[in-house]
C-alpha cells in the first residue's frame, strides 16, 4: 500500500432542496465518510475537503470545490442534473479528478448511466459505506474500477456515527448560511415489501437491519442538545419493530426536558399492529404524534396486485378506522394517480366509496407517482406490460420558495399515462383532485355536504360531482380558478411551469394548488358561499326545507371556518400546510365529523 505523501482531497455532495428555511444535515455522506475515517490508511491519506448539501448557485459550488481530488456523489432525483452539470466542468478543469456516483438515483444499470456520463469514473450499485471504502483504497494503488456492486452492510450498528465522533459538529461549527438544520436518524435499514413503484422494494433491501438502542439514544441525545426541531426517522415501517416504540418513550423524554426534536417525519408501518397502536399513544403525550397514515395507494385489486401490494378488505378497513376514532387518533389515508390497471373513474370512485360508504372523516392524500430509479417504473419489460408513459417534470416539491429556474434546472420522471388512462385524462384527474382536495378536504364544503346528505340521503359522489359541474361552466371566480390550475397542470408537464402555484400577494411559497385556492377563498368568503346557494337553487329543485339548508348548516359551515385575519401567510401555513391533516382550518371549538 503505498503512501502518496499527501492528503487527497474529498469532497462529498448531497445536495438537497431547501423548505422553510431548513435544510437537512447530510447523513448519508456523513455516515459512509465516518466509516471511512475508521481505516488508518484512509484518514492518513485523505481529507475532507468540501461537503456540499444545499442546492445553490451552481458557479458557487464549482469554485469551492473545482480543486478537489475525489468527489463522492450522493445521487437522487432533486439533485441529478446539478450534479452532472458540477461534475462534468470539474472533470473538464481538472482531468485527473476522481467522480464517484452513489444513491438511490443511480441506476442499477451502471453500464448504460456510465456510458451516458463518461466524466464518472466509478459507480456504486447498493450501500455506499464498505463499497466507498474500498474505493479510496483502489485509488491510492491505481486501481480503481468502474463499478462497485455493494454487499448489504451486515451489522449497521457497527457503523460509526456522524452525531458521535464529531463531524456533524466540525459541519455546525463550519456553517456559512442562515439555514435550520433538520436531523434524521436510522432505526432500521430495508423493508420487507415488494411495492414495484418504490426505490428500496427490490430483494437486495429485502432484510431488515437494525441499530442497537445505545446508539439510538445517544445520536437523540445530540439531536436534542443541539436544538434541532425537526427530525426525520430514516425508517419505512415505524412502529413493525420493538425499538421504535422505545425511540418514542426517548423522544418524549427529550421533548419534555429540552423542548426539542418538536416535529417528526415518520413513515408508518403497513400492518396496523397493536405495537403501532402503543406507539402512537405515546407520541401523542406531547404531541409529536399529529395522525398517523393508511398508505393504502389503491383499494383497486387489480391494481394492487400489479403494484405487489396488500390491503385491508373493506369490512377490516372499516374496523380499523373506527378504532383509531375511539381512541381519538387522526388518521390519514394515502393514495397514489397514475398506478397500473385503475381508470380515472375508477379511481374517483374509490375515493368517493371511501368518505361515502366508509363514513372516513380524516384527509386523504393523493399524489402523483413518480417513476423513481431502480424501481419497476423502469423496468422495460413492466412498462411495456402496462403501456405506461412519462413525461420530465420540474420535482414535485411544493411549500418552498425556490426561484422557477432553479427548480427547471431539476427533473423528476413522472407516471402521466398507462393502459387504463391517456395522458389528457390524467391531466383531467389531477384536476378533479385539486377540487376534491379544496371543497372536502381542506373543510370548504365538509360540513355542509355531510349534513346535506344526512338530512336528504344525497350522496357525497352526487353532490361534488354537481357542485364540479356548476365551477366548470358557470362564469365565476372559481371557475377562473379551475381553468388557471388546470393551465397550469398542463403547463407542468410541458415544463413550463414547477409544481404548485405561487399568490405573489400573499407570499413567495409555492402552494400546492388547492392551498393556492383556498387562499383566494378566503378573501372571497361572501362569494364564495352565495355561490354555494346559487348552486344549490340551480342543481337541486326538489322542496327541501331552505331555513335549514341556508340558514342552520350553511351558516354553521361559514362560521367554523377559521378566519386569515390579518396575516394571510401565517393562517395558510400553520391551516393548509401544517395543519390540513389535522383540521386546522376548522376553529378550536369544532370537533372532526
Amino acid at each position: 500500500m503505498r503512501d502518496v505523501g499527501f492528503k487527497k482531497r474529498i469532497t462529498f455532495l448531497e445536495i438537497a432542496p431547501v423548505f422553510s428555511n431548513q435544510v437537512k444535515l447530510p447523513y448519508s455522506t456523513g455516515v459512509i465518510w465516518s466509516h471511512c475515517l475508521t481505516n488508518k490508511v484512509i484518514k492518513n491519506n485523505y481529507e475532507l475537503y468540501e461537503w456540499v448539501y444545499v442546492h445553490e448557485d451552481e458557479d458557487l459550488i464549482f469554485e469551492k470545490i473545482k480543486k478537489s481530488d475525489i468527489i463522492g456523489v450522493s445521487n437522487f432525483v432533486w439533485n441529478e442534473n446539478i450534479n452532472n452539470s458540477l461534475c462534468n466542468r470539474i472533470k473538464n478543469y481538472n482531468k485527473n479528478v476522481k467522480i464517484i456516483y452513489g444513491g438511490l438515483g443511480t441506476p442499477n444499470d451502471a453500464k448504460k448511466f456510465l456510458k451516458k456520463y463518461p466524466f464518472i469514473d466509478a459507480i456504486v450499485n447498493g450501500e455506499g459505506e464498505y463499497a466507498f471504502e474500498q474505493i479510496l483504497i483502489d485509488d491510492l494503488n491505481d486501481d480503481l474500477k468502474k463499478i462497485y456492486k455493494a454487499e448489504r452492510v451486515s451489522n449497521i450498528n457497527e457503523l460509526p456515527s456522524p452525531y458521535l465522533n464529531g463531524l456533524f459538529d466540525m459541519l455546525i461549527n463550519k456553517k456559512n448560511h442562515n439555514y435550520n438544520f433538520e436531523a434524521l436518524i436510522e432505526p432500521t435499514r430495508g423493508c420487507p415489501y415488494k411495492c414495484t413503484f418504490c426505490e428500496i422494494g427490490d430483494d437486495y433491501f429485502a432484510k431488515l437491519k437494525k441499530q442497537d438502542m445505545n446508539k439510538i439514544f445517544k445520536e437523540l441525545d445530540w439531536i436534542s442538545n443541539h436544538k434541532i426541531d425537526y427530525l426525520h426517522v430514516i425508517d419505512n415501517n415505524f412502529g413493525m419493530v420493538p425499538i421504535h416504540k422505545e425511540i418514542s418513550e426517548k423522544l418524549i423524554e427529550l421533548k419534555q426536558l429540552r423542548g426539542y426534536p418538536n416535529a417528526l417525519n415518520l413513515t408508518w408501518a403497513k400492518n396496523k399492529t397493536q405495537l403501532v397502536f402503543d406507539i402512537v399513544d405515546i407520541l401523542k403525550k406531547e404531541e409529536l404524534q399529529k395522525g398517523i397514515t393508511i398508505a393504502l395507494q389503491s383499494i383497486n385489486e387489480k391494481t394492487l396486485d400489479a403494484i405487489k401490494r396488500s390491503n385491508l378488505d373493506s369490512k377490516n378497513l372499516k374496523a380499523l378506522f373506527e378504532k383509531f376514532e375511539k381512541r381519538n387518533t387522526p388518521t390519514y389515508i394515502e393514495l397514489i394517480m397514475g398506478l397500473p390497471l385503475e381508470t380515472p373513474e375508477q379511481f374517483k370512485k374509490n375515493v368517493y366509496y371511501i368518505i361515502d360508504d366508509l363514513n372516513y372523516p380524516y384527509y386523504i392524500g393523493m399524489y402523483p407517482l413518480s417513476a423513481l430509479p431502480n424501481t419497476k417504473f423502469n423496468d422495460k419489460e413492466y412498462i411495456k406490460k402496462y403501456d405506461i408513459k412519462f413525461k420530465d417534470t420540474c420535482p414535485a416539491f411544493y411549500h418552498h420558495d425556490n426561484t422557477k429556474e432553479m427548480l427547471q434546472s431539476e427533473t423528476e420522471k413522472m407516471v402521466v399515462a398507462n393502459n387504463s388512462m391517456t395522458m389528457e385524462q390524467y391531466i383531467n384527474l389531477l384536476t378533479w383532485k385539486w377540487f376534491l382536495m379544496t371543497f372536502h378536504f381542506l373543510g370548504w364544503l365538509r360540513i355542509f355536504s355531510k349534513k346535506f346528505k344526512s338530512r336528504y340521503n344525497e350522496n357525497l359522489q352526487d353532490f361534488y360531482e354537481n357542485f364540479y359541474n356548476y365551477i366548470k361552466y358557470n362564469k365565476n371566480f372559481l371557475n377562473v380558478e379551475y381553468n388557471q390550475t388546470r393551465n397550469l397542470i398542463r403547463n407542468v408537464f410541458k415544463k413550463k411551469e414547477p409544481w404548485g402555484r405561487k399568490i405573489e400577494s400573499v407570499s413567495n411559497i409555492y402552494w400546492e394548488y388547492e392551498e393556492a385556492t383556498s387562499i383566494v377563498i378566503s378573501q372571497n368568503k361572501k362569494e364564495f358561499y352565495d355561490l354555494v346557494k346559487d348552486f344549490m337553487y340551480e342543481y337541486y329543485t326538489w322542496e327541501y326545507d331552505k331555513d335549514y339548508v341556508y340558514n342552520d348548516i350553511l351558516d354553521e359551515q361559514i362560521n367554523i371556518m377559521k378566519d386569515p385575519n390579518d396575516d394571510l401567510e401565517k393562517w395558510a401555513i400553520e391551516c393548509l400546510w401544517w395543519g390540513r391533516r389535522n383540521e386546522k382550518f376548522f376553529k378550536d371549538s369544532y370537533e372532526v365529523l
